[in-house]
C-alpha cells in the first residue's frame, strides 16, 4: 500500500463515515454504510478493517461483521475534520477560542493563516495582543451581535469596562463631559485602576425605556429638576384652510406626532396635499371642560396609591424621518407661508406632506 493511497482525499460520503466513526467511542463505521464504499475504504486505502462479532442467543449462533477505523483511517478522519473547520473559519474570520482549560479562559481571535499539517492555525489573540498558534478544533463561532438601538440620540451615556460590563449611566452634553461625570462613580474609578481606562457610548431613546414589569415603587423627582416644556394648543388644517382637529403639544414635532394618531387626520392627509399646523393664541384655545368634584380622603386613613404604567412607541415626525433618511434640504420657517417648510438646496419650499410624498414613499 502506498502513502498516496493512505493520504488520499476522501469523498463527501466517505468523509461523513470517517467523521462519524471518529466521534464513536470504539471508532466504528455506521452499520448502514454502503458495501461498495466499505470495500474501497478497506482495500484501496486501508482506512477501515473488518471485525467479526459472534453472539449466542437461545443456543442459536449468529455471526456479524462491523468495520472500525485503522490508524490510517483516524488520520484521514482528522484531515477531513480539519478541512471542514478550515471552510468554516477561513483567513480573516473572527472567532472565539476555547482552550482545553475551559470556557473561563476563552479568547477572541482572528484567523491569520490556513491550517498546518498538525491542525493548528495562526491567529491574532486579543488576550495576548499578538499572533499565537491554536488548534483549529478549539475555535467557536462568535455569538450574534445585539440589534442596533433605535430612536433619537440622548444626553445619556453608558460607561463600560474592558469586558463590556456596564458600570454606570451618566448625563452629559458631550463625551468629555460624560467622562468627567463618570469619574464620580466608585465603580468607574475601580475599573480605571484595574483596566487603565473605560469606554463611553451615547444612548438612544429606545435604550432608556424600562419594561413595566421592572418598575419598583415611584420615581423620585429632584426638587431642582428643570421645569417641563410648556404645552400649547395647535390647530391642524388641510391645504384649503379647513380645520380638522386641535391637539395639545409642546412643539411642532410633538404636534405632528399627536395628530398622526387621529383617524381624522390620517383620513384627510391623502387628498389634502399636506397639513398645516398653527399654534393657537390664548383666545383661540378650546374652552376647558367643567371640573369634576374631587373626592377627599380622610387624613387619618390615607389611601395607598396604585399607579398603572402604559408604555409604547409613537411614529417619528416627518421632519425627523426626512433628516434620518438623508433627504436633501432642511426644515425652516417660511415668512411667505407663515409656517414651517422643508426647503430644498435649490430654494424650493415643500410642505412636510409634500416632502414625505417625494422622499419617504
Amino acid at each position: 500500500m502506498t502513502r498516496a493511497a493512505w493520504d488520499a482525499t476522501p469523498t463527501d460520503y466517505q468523509a461523513r463515515l470517517l467523521l462519524a466513526a471518529l466521534d464513536d467511542s470504539q471508532h466504528r463505521i455506521p452499520s448502514d454504510a454502503k458495501k461498495r464504499t466499505l470495500e474501497i475504504m478497506s482495500g484501496r486505502h486501508e482506512w477501515v478493517r473488518a471485525r467479526r462479532l459472534t453472539s449466542t442467543l437461545a443456543a442459536v449462533e449468529s455471526d456479524a461483521t462491523e468495520y472500525v477505523l485503522t490508524h490510517h483511517g483516524v488520520n484521514a478522519a482528522n484531515r477531513a475534520r480539519t478541512a471542514q473547520l478550515a471552510a468554516l473559519y477561513p483567513v480573516a474570520t473572527p472567532a472565539v477560542y476555547v482552550p482545553e482549560e475551559g470556557e473561563e479562559h476563552r479568547d477572541i481571535v482572528v484567523v491569520m493563516s490556513k491550517p498546518a499539517a498538525d491542525g493548528t492555525v495562526e491567529v491574532h489573540s486579543v488576550k495576548h495582543g499578538g499572533p499565537v498558534r491554536v488548534p483549529l478544533a478549539g475555535l467557536r463561532e462568535l455569538p450574534p451581535l445585539p440589534p442596533e438601538p433605535e430612536g433619537e440620540l440622548t444626553d445619556w451615556w453608558v460607561i463600560t469596562d474592558a469586558e463590556g460590563s456596564e458600570l454606570a449611566r451618566v448625563e452629559a452634553e458631550d463625551d468629555p463631559g460624560a467622562r468627567k461625570v463618570a469619574m464620580r462613580h466608585g465603580s468607574v474609578v475601580a475599573a480605571v485602576r484595574r483596566d487603565k481606562g473605560f469606554a463611553v457610548r451615547r444612548l438612544r431613546t429606545s435604550e432608556l425605556s424600562i419594561p413595566v414589569g421592572e418598575l419598583h415603587g415611584l420615581p423620585r423627582i429632584s426638587p431642582a429638576a428643570a421645569p417641563a416644556a410648556p404645552v400649547h394648543w395647535w390647530a391642524v388644517k388641510d391645504r384649503e384652510g379647513n380645520l380638522i382637529t386641535q391637539v395639545e403639544a409642546t412643539s411642532y414635532d410633538h404636534a405632528v406626532q399627536v395628530a398622526d394618531q387621529d383617524p381624522k387626520v390620517r383620513a384627510a392627509r391623502p387628498g389634502a396635499g399636506g397639513l398645516v399646523f398653527m399654534q393657537l393664541g390664548s383666545i383661540e384655545k378650546p374652552a376647558p371642560a367643567a371640573a369634576q368634584p374631587r373626592e377627599t380622603v380622610p387624613a387619618a386613613a390615607p389611601a395607598r396609591r396604585t399607579i398603572t404604567v402604559t408604555t409604547g412607541f409613537t411614529r417619528k415626525s416627518i421632519p425627523t424621518r426626512l433628516r434620518e433618511s438623508g433627504a436633501p434640504g432642511q426644515m425652516k420657517y417660511s415668512d411667505a407661508a407663515g409656517a414651517l417648510r422643508w426647503v430644498l438646496p435649490n430654494g424650493q419650499e415643500l410642505t412636510p406632506g409634500q416632502a414625505e410624498e417625494m422622499f419617504l414613499r
